[in-house]
């Protein structure tokens, strides 16, 4: 896969770049299918959407700038340049539910319902997002040798034998994205969400221990583990409260899972 997918003019436009704007757009996209589905009107979505957008993108930006706070506290000024990259999925999560927790008691929705219609495009846009991390070469895996072991750059383009995690991210995201859509079609308020958030970020925390880029670590595990872990417990947490309250969610009209 390319690095450059094309060029306007003298300027590079790289394959992660458009890759991960197509993973946000289709995200999107697939979230407003859904809540169009639904019978959620347009002006509410427009209005979560943008709301829950930027949460997300300044959630993310910080989360990235406390990760890498040892390069940043030495030049302050570009932890605001957010359109040079660097956004933690991990911040993007926890600043868009923050947001998306604000916003629901604001207007006094049922905050489950809301997270429950995200989750899918998440899934969606996890796709895009690993894909872009095999074509730039980010999130790439350690080095060694076996049977799982293909030949791949890392971020500074070094070709070598690594293990893969972005084909295990997408494969992960996709299978996700699938439980996911079932999972809505239970009509349980909270199902999805926690399904998302145990399935994601549980195997996330398995996968990084293949993981060859740097990232700090704290009692034998990398940081990002950390919050793989505080995320998918919540997910567990989640999971168990609505088992034990078993209450319906907003129904979901049956033309938004048609059947095979």
């Amino acid at each position: 896969m390319p690095t450059v997918l094309f060029h306007v003019g003298s300027r590079p436009i790289y394959t992660y770049t458009v890759l991960v704007d197509a993973g946000l757009l289709l995200g999107l996209l697939f979230i407003w299918r859904l809540g169009r589905r639904c019978s959620i009107s347009v002006y509410e979505l427009m209005d979560v959407l943008s709301v829950v957008l930027t949460g997300g993108l300044l959630g993310g930006r910080l989360l990235y700038v406390l990760l890498n706070l040892a390069y940043f506290s030495q030049h302050p000024l570009e932890s605001l340049a957010i359109w040079r990259g660097g956004i933690s999925f991990h911040g993007a999560v926890i600043g868009g539910g923050i947001a998306l927790f604000i916003w629901t008691a604001v207007r006094r929705r049922p905050i489950w319902d809301w997270a429950d219609l995200f989750c899918p495009g998440l899934a969606l846009g996890g796709f895009f997002g690993w894909l872009a991390c095999l074509a730039g070469g980010c999130a790439y895996g350690e080095a060694g040798r076996g049977a799982l072991y293909l030949r791949l750059p890392d971020i500074y383009g070094v070709v070598a034998r690594r293990f893969p995690t972005q084909w295990f991210g997408m494969v992960q995201c996709l299978l996700l994205l699938g439980i996911l859509l079932w999972a809505l079609s239970r009509r349980r308020a909270g199902f999805p969400t926690a399904l998302y958030l145990i399935g994601y970020f549980g195997a996330q925390f398995v996968l990084e221990f293949w993981r060859g880029d740097e990232v700090s670590h704290l009692w034998g595990l990398r940081l990002t583990q950390w919050l793989d872990l505080l995320l998918a417990l919540a997910g567990i947490v989640l999971l168990v409260m609505g088992s034990r309250q078993r209450q319906p969610a907003t129904p979901v009209p049956d033309e938004a899972f048609p059947d095979a």
